[in-house]
C-alpha cells in the first residue's frame, strides 16, 4: 500500500464487498442508525437479534471501512480500557465493572461465532504485553497485583518470564511480559463486511455515500431525501461525533499511525516467531502490533497527539468546573484530526454494543465496548 491511500486493508482486490446503494428516496423505518462502522452495523444486528420485525436501516457517509473500523490494528479484544478504580466510582460501582468485563470476555467468542472464524481470518492467541526495561517490568508487576485485587485470576492474567515471553515472540530485550487468553488476532476489513452482510441477511438496508446532514429527533436529512425513525435515532459516528451540534465535548478524538510491513520470508519468520498469534503491546503504551500472513502490523501513537490530548483534556476539565459553577468560558477543546464530515465509519469495538439513555427525544448514542480492534 501507498502512503496516502486509504488502509493496507482496503487496498486489496479481493475483498467481498456486499452491495450497498446510495439513499434516493425519502424512507421510513423503525430505527435509523447514523454511521456505518462496527457500532452502528453491531447496533443493527443487536436489535434485529432483539426483535426481527423492526426495520432498520443504517447510514455511511462514504464506504464501509472508510473510518476507523477499515484502519486499524486487527484486535478483537476484552482488554479493560480505563482504570477499574475510576471506573467503579461510576454508575453501577465494583460489580459494573466487574460485570462489563465478564461481557467483553463472553463477546469477543460471540463475535467469532456470528461471523465464522474463516471468514475473519481469526487467530486466537491472546494478548502479550512486554516489558524491555526495569521500570515498564515494575510497570506490568503493579498492573498484575492490582489485577489480582479485583479478582483477575492466573487463567485470565499471568506475569511471563524473559525466556516464556521469547518463546512466543522473540523480542530484542525483553525482562518479561503479561499475557491474557482474552483476545483475537482478525482482519478488521473482512469482519467489518462480514458483520455488514450479516445485518443485510437479516433485513437491514445498509446506505453508503450518504451522508447525514441533520439529526432531529425521529429524522435524519440525508442530502435532498428524509428518513423519518418512528422508535428511535442511533448515532454511531464516535470520533466523528465532535462535528455535531452539541457532541463537541461528548468525545475526545485521538489518532495514531499504523505501519505494515512487506509478506516477510519463511527464514524471516522462523527467526522473530510470534506463531502464537497473540497481540503484542509494548508496556511503554506506544506500540501495538498484530500478525497476518507473514505480515506484521504496528500501530505507534503519536506523542505530539499525546502531549496534546492530555492540554485539551485539562481544558475540558476547566471548561466544565466553570460551567458547573454557573459561569461561561470561551476556552474550546481542540480536536485531532479534525473531522469535516458529519457521519463517518465508527472506531472499532469488541462487538458488544451499549447505548446511553436518551438525551435528544429519540436519539440513541451507540458506544463501542471496552476492547478494539
Amino acid at each position: 500500500m501507498r502512503n496516502g491511500h486509504l488502509s493496507h486493508w482496503m487496498s486489496r482486490d479481493d475483498l467481498d464487498t456486499p452491495a450497498t446503494v446510495p439513499l434516493d428516496r425519502d424512507e421510513e423505518v423503525d430505527v435509523a442508525i447514523v454511521g456505518g462502522g462496527l457500532s452502528g452495523l453491531w447496533t443493527a444486528w443487536a436489535l434485529t437479534q432483539a426483535d426481527p420485525s423492526l426495520s432498520v436501516a443504517v447510514f455511511e457517509a462514504e464506504r464501509l471501512g472508510f473510518g476507523a473500523s477499515g484502519r486499524n490494528g486487527g484486535w478483537l479484544s476484552a482488554k479493560p480500557v480505563g482504570i477499574r478504580d475510576v471506573l467503579a466510582r461510576q454508575h453501577g460501582g465494583r460489580a459494573g465493572v466487574l460485570e462489563i468485563e465478564q461481557r467483553l470476555e463472553e463477546s469477543i467468542h460471540d463475535v467469532v461465532d456470528v461471523l465464522g472464524a474463516q471468514n475473519i481470518d481469526a487467530r486466537h492467541g491472546g494478548w502479550m504485553q512486554v516489558a524491555r526495561s526495569a521500570s515498564e517490568q515494575n510497570r506490568i508487576e503493579n498492573y498484575l497485583a492490582k489485577s489480582r485485587s479485583w479478582g483477575v485470576d492466573e487463567g485470565r492474567l499471568r506475569l511471563l518470564t524473559a525466556a516464556e515471553a521469547s518463546e512466543r515472540v522473540n523480542i530484542a530485550g525483553v525482562t518479561g511480559a503479561l499475557h491474557s487468553p482474552d483476545n483475537y488476532c482478525v482482519d478488521p476489513v473482512k469482519m467489518l463486511l462480514a458483520l455488514a452482510r450479516t445485518v443485510q441477511r437479516a433485513g437491514v438496508r445498509i446506505y453508503t455515500s450518504s451522508r447525514v446532514d441533520t439529526i432531529e429527533p425521529g429524522r435524519l436529512a440525508v442530502g435532498a431525501h428524509s428518513v423519518r425513525a418512528r422508535r428511535h435515532v442511533v448515532v454511531a459516528t464516535e470520533g466523528y461525533s465532535s462535528r455535531q451540534r452539541g457532541q463537541r465535548r461528548r468525545m475526545l478524538p485521538f489518532n495514531s499511525a499504523m505501519l505494515v510491513t512487506d509478506r516477510l520470508t519463511d527464514d524471516q519468520w522462523e527467526q522473530i516467531g510470534w506463531a502464537h498469534g497473540d497481540g503484542v503491546s509494548g508496556a511503554a503504551h506506544r506500540v501495538i502490533g498484530a500478525i497476518k500472513d507473514h505480515t506484521y502490523s504496528f500501530g505507534l501513537a503519536m506523542i505530539p497527539m499525546m502531549i496534546l490530548a492530555a492540554v485539551s483534556v485539562i481544558t475540558l476539565l476547566i471548561a466544565a468546573y466553570f460551567e458547573g459553577r454557573g459561569k461561561t468560558t470561551t476556552t474550546r477543546p481542540k480536536r485531532f484530526p479534525a473531522p469535516s464530515r458529519t457521519n463517518r465509519s465508527s472506531p472499532t469495538s469488541s462487538g458488544q454494543v451499549r447505548q446511553q439513555a436518551p438525551t435528544d427525544g429519540n436519539r440513541l448514542y451507540a458506544l463501542p465496548g471496552l476492547g478494539f480492534v
